[in-house]
């Protein structure tokens, strides 16, 4: 079993924010847990396959994409530190209705389903981790569909601008369009428009 004090730096602190543990605790949940390394463009999870594994990213991108009558449409875009999965499959162990990519050369600790439900049973500090970890997936699937609901494409790029603004740096312009429910060509237009009302809000803020 390895000590407590050789878990990732990243993971151990990411592990904090939600509970307490203690140091045997977090021997056990390190013992669990398993690097990946996975090469951009490469394919941890295809669909129609098990999504065996629960998965914290510790440096790297990846999306959640699916095909929708012909157009591929981006579920989910994660980075550093969270979580990933492809959840409905993880949960219920069922064949995948998507897939996973990475964006970038990634490095991933990735937790068994069945690692999953012995951590659960044995520790309670982890049972609550997990639990915050899926409201939080779910409450985040619930925003996007409100948000393709309530919101215009104007307005789901600024939210996205404003909360997850790296991504915007970091993710090619065909996935953010994808993500935000719009064509590449509509995306530039978003962008031409956001940019504008950036120098005149500048303006106005040196007047």
């Amino acid at each position: 079993m390895k000590n407590a004090a050789a878990m990732n730096p990243v993971f151990k602190n990411f592990l904090h924010q939600f509970t307490s543990f203690t140091p045997g605790e977090l021997d056990r949940i390190d013992s669990c847990f398993h690097d990946l390394y996975i090469a951009k463009d490469k394919h941890p999870v295809r669909e129609g396959q098990y999504c065996r594994h629960l998965a914290f990213i510790v440096k790297g991108l990846l999306r959640v994409y699916y095909w929708d009558r012909g157009k591929v449409v981006t579920r989910y875009l994660g980075m550093e530190p969270s979580f990933i999965t492809s959840l409905s499959s993880f949960i219920s162990q069922v064949p995948a209705n998507e897939n996973i990519e990475a964006l970038e050369d990634s490095h991933l600790l990735i937790l068994s389903y069945e690692d999953m439900q012995e951590l659960c049973k044995e520790y309670h500090a982890w049972e609550t981790l997990y639990r915050k970890v899926l409201e939080f997936m779910f409450m985040c699937t619930e925003e996007r569909i409100r948000g393709f609901i309530t919101k215009t494409a104007e307005q789901r790029y600024q939210v996205l601008c404003d909360e997850r603004p790296s991504l915007i740096q970091r993710v090619p312009q065909k996935y953010i369009a994808s993500y935000i429910g719009v064509a590449p060509q509509s995306l530039s237009r978003l962008q031409k428009t956001a940019y504008e009302k950036m120098k005149l809000a500048n303006v106005s803020n040196r007047q």
